[in-house]
């Protein structure tokens, strides 16, 4: 089954088309893949750096509980209020670093938050027995001194541990920034070599479809106009140039056989040109002895002149002698017996001009009959 150009160039676009779909589908996934790779980013190591800044304000806010409770924790109304306060913080901390503790995924930044906790979890003791003195005592400098630094080493991990995921998140993002730039460059380099491909392939389609066959036939037709009838155009299928070259055949074919018939034609009137030209020789010729004849017709009509001409005057000289002697009419007589014979040489004259007359009519009617 042949496949006509249409087809073919109407299937070529829809490649392209479908070609196009697909690429479209593969940027689309890898979006989506830089996508979840930013959501992550923005959800865990993010979130887990704003856990760590949360934290230290907890802590901090506790520490800072801890210093009101000791200013203002001589009545007993304000020191129950900080007291709570700063028990509040105290949970707070610790669920949001046990909350923090399962989300962390980096061995070292765990290692860092769990020796936080530990060190944290120190605290509570001293901080309990200074309370309890204070409580007592009222006395602030020793209930401070109890607890003087010890919040230092805790801190020092959470700002290290936030460092470290802070290092991590930047990283992680440079990663995914340059993962976004290598997918770029990717997708651009396939969708240029693609299409690239694809023009090569549509050129040479278009070039192996249309445009050798068209050049054969611009080749053919000058050919043909060159007067070579011999040369047709190859039919190979059944598309719309093989249904042009099949007609261009079948026309050189009926112009083959055409031109045929006139050159046989005009071989015909050659031989018939060459017969009329021997026939007008012969006519020439005739005439050329017609015309010799009428000069000799012409001739003897003269002399047939000169004939009647002398006879009337004898004729004429003896009528008037007639009366004058019998000698003289005798001598008439014979003048007359002269003009007889002058008159029967004229008939003869005559007779000859009017068959030569005829036979040089005749000759022409029979020499175009002849032909």
């Amino acid at each position: 089954m042949s496949v006509t150009i249409s087809t073919k160039l109407y299937a070529l676009i829809l490649s392209v088309v479908c070609f196009s779909l697909l690429f479209g589908a593969y940027l689309n996934y890898q979006t989506s893949q830089l996508a979840e790779g930013y959501q992550d980013l923005i959800s865990k190591d993010t979130a887990s750096v704003e856990s760590t800044r949360g934290i230290q304000i907890a802590f901090r806010q506790q520490v800072q509980e801890w210093k009101d409770i000791l200013l203002r924790g001589k009545d007993p109304a304000m020191l129950d209020k900080y007291e709570k306060a700063f028990r509040e913080q105290q949970k707070k901390v610790e669920s949001s670093t046990h909350a923090l503790l399962e989300h962390l995924r980096d061995p070292e930044s765990k290692a860092l938050l769990q020796s936080f906790l530990v060190s944290y979890q120190q605290l509570d003791p001293k901080y309990s027995a200074s309370l309890a003195g204070f409580v007592t005592d009222k006395d602030i400098h020793r209930a401070d001194m109890g607890v003087k630094g010890i919040d230092r080493a805790p801190s020092a991990l959470l700002e290290k541990l936030k460092v470290r995921l802070s290092d991590l998140a930047q990283r992680k993002y440079e990663s995914q920034t340059s993962k976004v730039a290598s997918a770029s460059r990717t997708a651009f380099a396939v969708a240029i070599g693609s299409y690239l491909l694809l023009a090569v392939a549509g050129i040479l389609l278009v070039r192996r479809l249309i445009v050798n066959r068209l050049y054969r036939t611009r080749d053919v037709l000058e050919q043909v106009a060159e007067g070579d009838l011999t040369q047709l155009l190859p039919v190979k299928g059944h598309d719309e140039l093989d249904q042009m070259a099949e007609a261009f055949n079948q026309t050189v074919v009926a112009l083959r056989s055409n031109v045929g018939d006139i050159r046989k034609t005009v071989s015909e009137l050659a031989g018939t040109s060459s017969v009329l030209a021997s026939a007008a020789k012969n006519i020439s010729n005739e005439a050329d002895k017609q015309s010799t004849s009428v000069q000799e017709i012409s001739a003897a009509i003269e002399q047939i002149s000169g004939s009647i001409t002398l006879t009337s005057q004898n004729t004429r000289r003896a009528s008037e002698l007639s009366s004058a002697s019998t000698e003289s009419a005798e001598h008439g007589t014979q003048a007359a017996s002269q003009a007889t014979q002058s008159m029967d040489e004229i008939k003869t004259c005559s007779k000859r001009l009017a068959n030569s007359w005829d036979r040089w009519m005749k000759s022409p009617f029979e020499l175009a009959c002849s032909l």
